[in-house]
C-alpha cells in the first residue's frame, strides 16, 4: 500500500474525498479539517493500492489540486487492514507476514 497525505482548500475537500471514496483501490480514509497550514486548509489521509496509485493522482489533479494545494504518496512501510485483506487473497498474505514478523521481533512464536 502507499500513503497518501493531501493538503486540500477547504472547499475542494468534498471532491478530494468524493475520489477517493468511490475509488475501491482506497481504504482507510480520514479528514483532518483545518490541519493544514501551508497551504491553509484540511488534511486528507488515506491508504491506496500501488497499482490504483496514477488513476487516483490524476483525478485528483484534474480537479486542479495542485494549484492551491499539495500531495505526497509514499510507501507504506507496514499495513494491516483485515477488512480489506478479507477481500484479496494477496493482502491477506500480506498481512500475515506483518503480524508473524512482529510476533518474531517481540519474541513470540510465529503466530498472531
Amino acid at each position: 500500500m502507499l500513503d497518501l497525505r493531501i493538503s486540500s482548500p477547504a472547499d475542494l475537500t468534498p471532491e478530494v474525498v468524493d475520489v477517493l471514496a468511490n475509488d475501491p483501490a482506497v481504504d482507510e480514509i480520514a479528514v483532518l479539517p483545518g490541519a493544514s497550514v501551508r497551504p491553509d486548509g484540511d488534511v486528507v489521509m488515506a491508504a491506496v493500492a500501488p497499482d490504483a496509485a496514477d488513476g487516483i493522482v490524476e483525478a485528483l489533479v484534474g480537479l486542479g489540486l495542485l494549484e492551491r494545494g499539495a500531495l505526497r504518496l509514499v510507501p507504506a512501510y507496514s499495513w494491516v487492514s483485515w477488512q480489506r485483506a478479507a477481500g484479496d487473497p494477496r493482502h491477506v498474505a500480506a498481512a500475515a507476514d506483518v503480524v508473524a514478523a512482529g510476533a518474531r521481533e517481540r519474541g513470540r512464536p510465529d503466530r498472531p
